[in-house]
């Protein structure tokens, strides 16, 4: 556009890399909101594309600015007798910015829906959040007009906005997570059932004191003691986590407050304009002036979520400050002082709507590039999920690499997309139904819940589905290292069948009591890979209610006791699956799931058992056979697993008969047959730790 290209390079490769990672754990979220979405979104054509419903639900709001302005510019309208803004006006304009919260609530999932998940979506769905973050305090300082709300205090609310939204935005650049804000949900609830309130009983109603105080000094009042509370006290605690256990960007100080700068420049700059105006231009053009900061703020924060997700440096100034600072400086220079006449207001006045207009244009054409290059890059279109091919264009010579490995995988019709973290609840009670038919895939998910709490960044895991199909058919891939788990409800096993064609199995896994064995043998067959082991089992089962019935009796001097993670390397060295890396694997299952031991009266490990991720005992072993070791520790994990909740589970070799008797022998019952397999691996590929992993 123009010749001006806004990505580089690095950005490009960055977006390539970017994965999406939030947490969202807002009550009104999870509970309520999402819910609605998942159904909402089922009425949504699957041909209509997520960046359309988001461009629609930001117009909206354009269109709630426009409607709200035409009756109201200057925020007087509420001090007027009757007020001039039509009751209708606030009813549409509640309808409009719920439509619009909710459109932005279903786009991620109709991405994911439709397969069409990717950077681009989650940039543009926060760009444009970012300029509604100026938009939408605009409708509340209409209710309660300039004479109750002064623009200058409306002012200094707005900037409060703007910093309570950009912060998070800082906290993923520094920590790789965004922490959804908890307030985001309830300022949209809230502004839309007040411009409803507003409807009905007409803008007067919030003129009326609520013991003795003001509804508008209330609203004021909360902005800011809410930021204080809930918000910026949780982003300092979160990225003080992130350094604390090593798990964010590690950025160094200087680093870390480079995005601080442009946006403190910004209120800075326009604070003075604010307060030192020759001509009071904050009373003059409260509105415009608004726009002109929201702009400016969009634009910071837009180059701050291209650098968070593309892994780059933040920029330390910007470009469109160099204009704000000219402007302001000859607004509020002191003309008299140096013997000339003061600014004329309306010279003020025509320099605002100027810089209002650059600013304008040029983030507009910032945007529009950066979508643009975006679309280019990765062949996709903004607005539209194409049924078809895209017809082939030769890319320039330094970018074919990078676009042909994009595209192989672009132009497939199916392709693995992550389950994001914030679907994760919802995707785990998928597997309630016919209870306890699919527990064991409840179980996996809850298990990556539980531990992706502990380490946001857990390294070589991925939660894949097809297409991003999982909510219609709870299909779903899950590779931890080199474990490989699987579940779908689709009875017909088509989109499973189909999830596992696009396996890597140049790498080796080792699919973890696999239900689906035919299917499995089908797709090394089809794929032309090779099995290296094959191990049959029996899964046994023993309900809670019956575990929590059967009474331990310890001998005495033993004692019974959580395992520890120094024990990783005792039963490793005693375990006869042991392979390079399980020692880790083993001590991970000790440091984040329920585990036991059996010790003797000097402390020393007698016999254990573990909780692996399927929520399944595991590595039950004992350094002395004969004793009696493993029922004890067998009946005592059973019952504190009861306890906990939980039905119990064991994956027992088909041959290994004294397990069997073991296991039958405290009350459980064979349930299905499973398999253990590995494929060989077709090259030789290195995992993220620099280190192949092998089987001895």
């Amino acid at each position: 556009m123009i010749g001006i290209k806004y990505l580089n390079d690095a950005h490009l490769k960055g977006f390539e890399k970017y994965k999406y990672n939030c947490v969202d754990t807002s009550i009104l979220s999870v509970y309520v909101m999402h819910p609605f979405w998942n159904k909402v979104v089922l009425f949504c054509p699957r041909w209509i594309a997520p960046n359309l419903l988001t461009f629609t639900g930001f117009l909206l709001t354009v269109v709630n600015f426009f409607l709200i302005a035409y009756y109201d510019y200057d925020f007087r309208a509420a001090t007027q007798t009757p007020i001039p803004v039509p009751d209708w006006v606030w009813m549409l304009a509640a309808i409009n910015l719920f439509v619009a919260y909710t459109l932005d609530g279903i786009d991620g999932k109709q991405a994911r829906r439709t397969g069409t998940s990717g950077p681009l979506g989650e940039l543009f769905d926060h760009g444009l959040d970012s300029y509604s973050a100026v938009l939408i305090p605009i409708y509340m300082f209409s209710l309660f007009g300039a004479a109750d709300l002064p623009p200058v205090r409306m002012f200094f609310i707005t900037l409060n906005v703007f910093l309570n939204f950009y912060l998070p935005h800082v906290e993923k650049y520094l920590t790789g997570v965004m922490f959804l804000p908890w307030g985001y949900d309830f300022v949209m609830w809230g502004v839309s059932i007040t411009l409803a309130i507003t409807g009905i009983f007409g803008a007067e109603f919030w003129q009326i004191p609520i013991l003795g105080v003001k509804p508008c000094h209330i609203f004021e009042l909360t902005l800011y003691v809410s930021a204080v509370i809930t918000s910026h006290p949780i982003i300092i605690h979160n990225v003080y986590k992130s350094y604390r256990d090593k798990t964010g960007k590690m950025r160094s100080f200087g680093e870390a407050i480079r995005p601080l700068v442009p946006l403190s420049s910004l209120f800075i700059l326009c604070t003075v304009w604010v307060l030192c105006s020759r001509n009071d231009i904050i009373d003059m053009e409260p509105r415009l002036y608004f726009v002109m900061c929201g702009t400016l703020f969009s634009n910071i924060c837009c180059r701050l979520i291209v650098a968070q997700m593309s892994d780059t440096r933040a920029d330390l100034w910007n470009g469109l400050l160099n204009l704000l600072c000219v402007v302001t400086f000859f607004c509020v220079l002191p003309y008299t002082a140096f013997g000339l006449p003061e600014l004329n207001a309306q010279i003020e006045r025509y320099v605002l709507y100027g810089l209002t207009a650059c600013v304008t244009i040029a983030h507009l054409h910032y945007g529009a590039g950066v979508v643009r290059e975006m679309c280019h890059h990765f062949r996709i279109r903004c607005f539209k999920i194409p049924t078809t091919p895209l017809p082939q264009t030769t890319p320039p010579a330094d970018d074919m690499e990078d676009i042909e490995l994009i595209a192989s995988s672009a132009m497939e019709e199916d392709r693995l997309v992550e389950i994001p973290r914030c679907d994760w609840e919802e995707w785990r009670d998928l597997y309630k139904r016919d209870w306890p038919r699919h527990e064991l895939a409840y179980n996996i998910v809850q298990n990556y819940i539980n531990w992706s709490k502990r380490d946001r960044k857990i390294k070589d895991l991925a939660l894949y589905s097809l297409n991003g199909s999982w909510r219609e058919n709870g299909t779903f891939v899950v590779i931890d290292r080199i474990d490989l788990y699987m579940h779908t409800l689709d009875e017909s096993l088509d989109t499973l069948r189909r999830t596992l064609e696009l396996v890597d199995w140049d790498y080796y896994y080792v699919a973890v009591m696999c239900e689906y064995e035919s299917l499995l043998f089908d797709t090394f067959k089809k794929l032309n890979v090779r099995v290296a082991i094959a191990r049959p089992n029996t899964i046994y089962f023993l309900p809670k209610e019956e575990a929590l019935q059967l009474s331990v009796a310890v001998p005495e001097g033993l004692s019974l006791g959580p395992l520890q993670p120094h024990h990783a390397k005792i039963i490793n060295d005693l375990w006869p699956h042991r392979e390079t890396g399980s020692e880790f694997a083993l001590e991970r299952l000790i440091r984040w799931n329920a585990s036991i031991g059996l010790f003797n009266e000097h402390g020393g490990l007698l016999g254990w058992c573990l909780l692996t991720q399927m929520g399944v005992m595991g590595s039950l072993g004992v350094t002395e056979r004969r004793k009696g070791y493993g029922r004890i520790v067998v009946t005592a994990f059973v019952k504190q697993l009861a306890q906990m909740g939980m039905n119990a589970y064991a994956s027992i070799l088909v041959e290994n008969e004294p397990s069997k008797a073991l296991f039958a022998g405290v009350g459980f019952k064979p349930i299905r047959e499973v398999n253990w397999i590995r494929n060989c691996e077709r090259k030789f590929v290195e995992w993220s730790s620099g280190k192949q992993i092998d089987f001895n």
